[in-house]
């Protein structure tokens, strides 16, 4: 039905999740911290990026949260209740169960050879270039603690205190570009943030879900089919917020952003496929498009 100024509703058809008490979430309270390895000597190739980041952090309450909304974790980290530690790269999530651990997810392995980031944040957006081989920097966690983390890099020793980062130039090294003949000099650069310790919140291990908050909705009282606004064509999140009693001005603005994820993820007009939506016993909302 159309409004004014371009408004409009259109009904999407949702499902309750059949099996949401199976795909209990990720969360765990433990020390965290993000390593970026950069080349800005180079010029990228390719940009990966999302709309929305795949790591939200932000504060609720006395609570300081790093939030994945997709699926980040890496095959190689063992069940969470065995995490002591967990650590960030570009595009993954490492948990593990002891310190001492060489750092991987640095760079992508792929069919004709690595991607390296040119720049690019924990969680977030990389510009990347694509190089022949490369040949990796020995870097490893040696100690973390609740006031800091030491690493080992190169063999030397680097120290990062809680809420600090620092940023390490490491030894030179050669690359060779795809589509290019002659190697070229580059000096690598590892960014390293410690935020100390931090509630960790991700899908479900081994599971396609996506994850939020639960942003106090009460399933058994939404229609299905739902009325979703839209504007000129396009969802209207904010719209659709007040539409089911969602708050968006009381939330922080990391929450919110959290919330178009969410709206997006299960009420995309433009979505051909029917979402399950279920909420969680410790009040998170999954969302699983078939």
């Amino acid at each position: 039905m159309e409004g004014e100024a371009g408004t409009a509703t259109t009904s999407i058809s949702w499902r309750r999740h059949p099996d949401v008490d199976d795909r209990k979430p990720v969360v765990r309270t433990v020390p965290y911290a993000e390593f970026v390895l950069e080349h800005p000597d180079l010029d990228p190739t390719t940009l990966n990026a999302e709309f929305f980041p795949d790591a939200v952090p932000y504060t609720e309450g006395s609570r300081d949260r790093v939030f994945y909304w997709r699926p980040a974790l890496r095959d190689s980290s063992p069940p969470a209740t065995d995490w002591s530690f967990a650590y960030a790269t570009t595009h993954d999530l490492v948990g593990r169960s002891e310190t001492t651990v060489g750092i991987r997810g640095l760079t992508t392995e792929l069919a004709t050879g690595v991607a390296i980031v040119v720049d690019g944040t924990a969680g977030s957006d990389a510009s990347m270039a694509h190089v022949r081989d490369y040949e990796a920097p020995n870097i490893r966690i040696v100690d973390v603690t609740p006031d800091s983390i030491r690493l080992a890099v190169d063999g030397d020793d680097v120290e990062v205190a809680a809420s600090g980062r620092r940023r390490i130039e490491l030894s030179p090294r050669a690359v060779e570009l795809i589509g290019e003949d002659e190697p070229e000099e580059i000096t690598p650069e590892l960014a390293v943030r410690y935020p100390g310790r931090r509630e960790i919140h991700h899908p479900a291990t081994n599971a396609s879900d996506r994850l939020f908050p639960s942003f106090d909705i009460d399933l058994t009282s939404l229609s299905n089919p739902l009325a979703v606004p839209i504007r000129n064509g396009e969802l209207d999140h904010a719209a659709l917020a007040t539409d089911l009693g969602v708050s968006l001005e009381e939330r922080s603005y990391p929450e919110r952003v959290l919330w178009q994820a969410f709206a997006y993820t299960a009420f995309d007009p433009r979505r051909e496929s029917v979402p399950d939506i279920g909420r969680t016993d410790d009040d998170h909302l999954v969302v699983t498009a078939r």
